[in-house]
Parts: structure tokens; sequence; C-alpha cells
């Protein structure tokens, strides 16, 4: 996906959920509809941006360490709110100022984005068009006076609309695009990957003898994050294993035909017995478990040991265990998911993996940190450092019960 058409979806969401009901500041009148927050130089931060990031992160303050029924505590989250968009905002300011500006194709990419959020917007009023229009054509010009009837009514022309996404994403494309000119300035020490990789494997052969499970742990997050690295020593006990899973069905739809796991798991088992098609065939042909389907899950199978039990449903890894030889496939094994057919298809050595392995994920890895580091303390530095004025008391009204 192209970086317009991600800004697109964002936008989408914001002008139409934030800009056109900004008034949502918790049932007050405010004699402007939509007025500046802040400011940073000649840009602004308006209350429909304010009221979005406020809505997108109400449901985690608690979390954040934020009581919203405190009114010191709701206030410091009002107040860190606009912080966040003054840190983003900020970034698009010194892009200005530094004379950064975008090329012919990237403005482009941007106008394709506005374009396309646009159309997304008058597709999602097809469903009110009058069923006895037929025509594909009328049905989406109906659709689209739908769509500017509703932003008439909250007070916008398409004009303006579409200016408003425009200037979005340009200041979207300003922010990236100026990130990326600061983070590649970040450099790693040549000996780093090496440093860290050692430090890390006393840690972990340390921790994952005294607790094979966090081996488990430390994988899945790996697997999980886009900045990490696996595992660089693996304890004893592990095995991998595939599966087939016939999900039984929470509900039937009125009229749909219930599943007949019988003859299903039938089906496998004969398959299994007479030796037609392979294991992974069978996965293809049977699996309701969306794990076999992605990696490294898809390849690798899932890690099976006596310390993670009871990261599984009960009974898969008992059964999974119970397996003696490479291929050996579990008898039916009912869970509360399902029934599942289980293979062994590795027995994990115990080992270290080599620095040579891992070391340009390692430093790929910390590249990345480093980066991030010196983005986040630059735009620190450009906050203290920038022509900002907050208006903290437009902000005040919304979250108040």
């Amino acid at each position: 996906m192209t970086k317009s058409k991600k800004f697109a979806v964002k936008l989408a969401a914001a002008v139409i959920a934030a800009l056109m009901t900004v008034a949502a500041f918790a049932g007050c009148s405010l004699k402007v509809e939509n007025p500046v927050v802040a400011k940073i130089g000649n840009l602004t931060i308006y209350a429909s941006e304010y009221t979005q990031l406020f809505s997108s992160y109400y449901y985690y303050a608690s979390s954040l360490g934020y009581d919203l029924s405190v009114a010191e505590d709701l206030q410091a989250f009002q107040d860190w709110i606009l912080d966040l968009l003054i840190r983003d905002k900020v970034v698009v300011y010194m892009a200005q100022q530094n004379g950064i500006e975008l090329t012919d194709e990237e403005l482009a990419e941007v106008e394709a984005g506005v374009q396309s959020t646009y159309d997304s917007q008058v597709e999602s009023y097809k469903s009110q068009v009058d069923s006895s229009i037929t025509d594909e054509a009328e049905i989406a010009a109906a659709a689209e006076a739908l769509f500017i009837a509703y932003m008439q009514d909250s007070g916008m022309t398409k004009d303006e609309y579409l200016e408003t996404v425009r200037n979005g994403m340009i200041e979207e494309a300003l922010y990236e695009k100026y990130g990326e000119i600061i983070r590649a300035e970040a450099t790693i020490e040549d000996d780093a990957a090496q440093n860290y990789y050692d430090e890390n494997l006393a840690e972990q052969q340390e921790s994952y003898g005294e607790a094979p499970g966090d081996y488990y742990s430390d994988y899945v997050s790996y697997v999980n994050s886009t900045n990490s690295v696996a595992p660089f020593f693996i304890p004893e006990g592990y095995i991998r294993v595939k599966h087939i899973l016939v999900q039984f069905d929470e509900d039937t739809a009125e009229g749909e035909e219930e599943k007949d796991y019988e003859q299903i798991c039938s089906e496998i088992e004969t398959h299994l017995e007479n030796g037609a098609y392979t294991f992974d065939e069978l996965i293809e042909m049977y699996n309701d478990d969306p794990g076999m389907e992605s990696e490294p899950y898809m390849t690798e199978g899932y890690l099976v040991s006596e310390a993670i039990t009871d990261s599984y449903l009960e009974g898969f890894a008992e059964a999974a265990l119970a397996l003696e030889e490479i291929g050996d496939v579990s008898p039916r094994v009912e869970t509360t998911s399902g029934y599942h057919y289980i293979q062994l298809i590795e027995r994990v050595e115990s080992k270290v993996i080599p620095f040579e392995d891992v070391a340009e994920d390692i430093e790929n890895m910390l590249l990345t940190q480093a980066q991030n580091t010196l983005f986040s303390t630059r735009v620190t530095e450009w906050v203290a450092e920038a022509p900002i004025t907050k208006y903290s008391s437009r902000i005040r009204y919304y979250g108040v019960g």
C-alpha cells in the first residue's frame, strides 16, 4: 500500500468522524465550531484533530496512568493528547523551515490518495440509495449526492472537504519525508551487534535453563514483532508440530446446513490411513486454524514442550508430546475448539544460534532503535525551540461528563 493510500484511510475517519462532529465537546456549546487549539508557526491544530486523537486514546487512559474521573488526571490527559499533536505538527513545521518539498511524483500520489478517500466515502453511501435504482452509474451518482448533502448539513462543501484531506495528506507526507531524512543520520558502533549478541546469549542461556517456557514467550514476541530478533539459545525439550483443526461452529445461521463433523473426520482419517495425500495437503484441504496458513507456522509448525502446555487448549499439548517418531500423527483429539490431528515434524535440538546467522537482524534492530531515538530526541528539541502557542482552555470541555 502506498503512503497516500495509508493517509487516505486515516484521514477519511478523521475528517468525517471528527471534523464534522467536533461539537461533541461533552455537549458544551462553543462559539467557534472548530477552534484552533494550538499553533506552531504558521501551522494550526484544530479541535477536530484533538477530538479524534482524544477518542482514540480515551479507553486506554487508565492503562496510561490517567483516571479521567479525577479533574487533575483528566487535565493532564488532555494536555498529553495536545502535546502528542504538537510533536507531530512540529516535524511538519521544521520540514517547511528546512525547505523540504514534495516532488511532482509525491504530489501526484497525494492527489490519488485524495480521490481514493473521496471515492471510499461515496462508496459507503451506496447502501442508502433507493433500491429502485439499479443502474450502477445512477447508484454511484445518487450515493455521491447523499454524501455531498451530508457534508453540506455539516457545514462543509465538497471543495472544502477535498482541500482538508489534501492538506492533511501533504502534511503527513512531509512528516514522513523529513523523518526519513533525520533517521538516516543515525549510526551504530561497528561492534554493537556482537556486543548485543554476547550479552543476550549469556542471559538467555541462564534464563531458559531455569525457565524453558521463557524461550517460547521470547520466540512468540519475535514472531509478532517487526523490530526484533529470534532468541539465540534454544533449550531442551521442545518439539514442533503441525495440525489439522476441524473447528466447531459456534453458531449456524438459519437455513445453513450444520457441519457434519463425523463425515469430515472420517474423510481425514481415511486419507491418513491410505496415504493418498501428504499431511500438508490435508491441511490445505481441511484445516480451520488460520495460524497454519501464516508464516512461520505454516512452514515450521508450532513449538510445544512440557513447560508450556498451558499455552494450548487442554489436551492439545499432551497429545502432541505423546508422539514418538517424526511424521507420526495423533488419533483424533477433541478440545473446546474442535477436533485435531497433530503431526510431529521435528524434535528441536538444544543449541546456540551462531552470531553469523543473526548478525544482520541484530544490526537492523539496533539501527532502527538508534533511528527512532534520534528522531524522538530531535522532536523534543524542536518542541522546545519552535514558536508554539497552546490554547489549553479550548480543550477543557472534552471528556467532562
